[in-house]
C-alpha cells in the first residue's frame, strides 16, 4: 500500500506522519505529490521517469543571491519575509508582497516542517517570474509551530512556483530535498558563514574558489 506523509497545522501536531494515499484528501493548490516526496528521510527523490536529479543540475534553480547564511527575524512570518524580499531583488518574484502572502497562507494550511530543523515553506503564484529556492539559515532557531506546539526550524528552503510550472517543480522539490536529507550537508550548511559557501554546499558545485565557509 502507497503511503504518503501527513503533516498537521501547527497548533496540531509537531511532526509529520505516514497514512494511506487512498484516504487522503488534496485539499491544497499544489499537487499532492509533494507531500510524498517531502518524506525525503527514508527515500531517495525520483523523477517521474524513475531518474533522480544529479545534484550539479540545482544550480538550474537556486543562485548564491539566494542563499542567506544568517536570517534575522527570529519567528516564522519574518523569516519567510527575508527569503521573499532575497527573491524579489534578485528578480525571481515580481510581486514580493503578494508572493509573501500566498507561501504565508499554504503553511497556514498545513505546515511544511519535516524532521530534523527543516521547513519547506512554498506556493504557486502568478508573481514568481522562474522557478527556484531561496535557503535561509538560523542558528538559534525559529518556531515554525505554535507556544504550545512549537517546530523549531534552523533551516528554511522557500521553493517559488511559477503559476505555469508543470514540469520541472516536482523533480525540483525532490532533487533538493533529497539534498538536504543528507545530515552531512545540513552539518555543512549551518557551519557556513557566506552565500557562496551555502551554493556550494546545496548543488555540490564549485562557484568561486576558496569558499567553503
Amino acid at each position: 500500500m502507497d503511503a504518503i506523509i501527513e503533516c498537521g497545522p501547527p497548533g496540531d501536531s509537531p511532526t509529520c506522519r505516514f497514512k494511506p494515499a487512498e484516504l487522503y484528501v488534496d485539499t491544497l493548490a499544489l499537487s499532492h505529490r509533494e507531500a510524498q516526496i517531502l518524506h525525503y528521510f527514508d527515500h531517495p527523490p525520483v523523477y517521474a521517469t524513475g531518474e533522480a536529479i544529479q545534484n550539479d543540475r540545482l544550480s538550474a534553480w537556486v543562485d548564491p543571491q539566494l542563499m542567506v547564511p544568517s536570517l534575522a527575524s527570529p519567528d516564522r512570518m519574518g523569516a519567510i519575509k527575508e527569503l521573499v524580499d532575497r527573491m524579489h531583488r534578485a528578480d525571481w518574484v515580481d510581486d514580493s508582497l503578494s508572493f509573501l502572502q500566498a507561501v504565508l497562507e499554504r503553511e497556514d494550511l498545513q505546515s511544511t516542517v519535516v524532521d530534523s530543523g527543516v521547513a519547506f515553506p512554498h506556493a504557486r503564484s502568478r508573481s514568481v517570474r522562474r522557478l527556484g529556492a531561496a535557503i535561509g539559515l538560523s542558528h538559534d532557531g525559529i518556531n515554525f509551530g505554535s507556544a504550545g506546539h512549537p517546530q523549531i526550524v534552523h533551516l528554511v528552503c522557500l521553493f517559488a512556483v511559477p503559476a505555469h510550472e508543470s514540469d520541472a517543480y516536482l523533480p525540483f522539490l525532490a532533487a533538493l530535498s533529497g539534498r538536504l536529507a543528507n545530515p552531512d550537508v545540513r552539518a555543512d550548511l549551518t557551519s557556513c558563514s557566506t552565500p557562496d559557501a551555502m551554493f556550494h554546499h546545496v548543488t555540490n558545485a564549485n562557484h568561486g574558489k576558496g569558499m567553503l565557509a
